[in-house]
């Protein structure tokens, strides 16, 4: 049996652009009291999601994501999380060894056609890339420079345990998909939080650092057209996203029930500007 101070304790493992663990007080006093399923087709850092697997613990989840890379991570902390700590062990002690050279080696061999190696692989560069960003360039290849991390914390087989054991104590389907085909599966009475990349704050800023494409105004459409779809469903939605003119105008239907906020942006125009920016709790309940 695990104490209610063990499972608030359990946290995201991964650093992601965009998380939301700075807003998760905001984003969890606005959740419905009862869900029957919970969805989440932006998974990324899974903030929102842990909470729910710590403080919801009968709720059926149903998370998913467009990065393969990311849920294949999750997966194998699920099902191989010895063999993947002992992975973890030899890159932190090769990392303390020679820092840069090794971790360029890594990220010249970001790839791999094993699980537990290509998951191992991508905590290791998470935790000593710069930002925690996740990019790729043209060529598919990751390329996100090392981050100024003297002593990172690569392993953390403590928290890697507890949030093993949540995945495996909770009902729990984690899958890559594109999120139209994933919020196919949300029914009446169901919660789906939506975390997509924001629309940009600023001409230099952008959503591709972290996603395979471009998530633009037509894909901020599509998403729209979704969340309509889950509104004649009978499901309750809550999206975030920046507060721009652009964002007002795609969502203007949900406005009424929306909540503005000052948040910090990870990806930003500039280090200046990476505070104070504003941020939009949309939802339709």
């Amino acid at each position: 049996m695990h104490s209610k101070l063990e499972t608030l304790v359990v946290k995201p493992f991964l650093k992601w652009p965009g998380g939301k663990r700075q807003l998760l007080s905001h984003i969890t006093s606005s959740l419905p009291s009862k869900i029957r399923q919970y969805h989440e087709p932006f998974l990324g850092g899974g903030a929102i999601m842990f909470h729910i697997l710590s403080h919801r613990t009968n709720t059926p989840i149903r998370v998913s994501d467009v990065n393969s890379d990311l849920i294949n991570c999750y997966l194998v902390v699920k099902e191989n999380l010895n063999t993947l700590i002992d992975q973890l062990k030899i890159h932190q002690k090769n990392y303390m060894k020679n820092r840069d050279k090794y971790y360029y080696e890594i990220r010249d061999k970001f790839e791999s056609d094993n699980k537990i190696e290509a998951a191992s692989r991508f905590i290791f560069l998470n935790k000593t890339c710069f930002n925690g960003l996740y990019r790729l360039n043209r060529k598919g290849k990751f390329n996100v420079p090392l981050g100024a991390y003297p002593n990172p914390n690569i392993v953390n087989e403590e928290n890697l345990r507890m949030v093993s054991d949540l995945f495996n104590r909770n009902n729990i389907s984690m899958t890559t998909s594109d999120f139209e085909n994933s919020l196919k599966h949300v029914k009446n009475n169901d919660f789906v939080f939506l975390d997509p990349p924001y629309a940009p704050s600023c001409k230099s800023t952008h959503s591709t650092h972290y996603w395979s494409k471009p998530f633009d105004h037509a894909e901020q459409e599509r998403l729209k057209l979704e969340l309509e779809q889950l509104d004649e469903r009978g499901a309750k939605f809550l999206l975030t996203n920046s507060d721009t003119d652009e964002t007002r105008k795609i969502y203007k239907d949900y406005l009424s029930n929306s909540i503005k906020i000052d948040g910090v942006s990870v990806i930003s125009c500039q280090a200046s500007s990476r505070t104070g920016h504003k941020q939009l709790i949309i939802k339709n309940y």
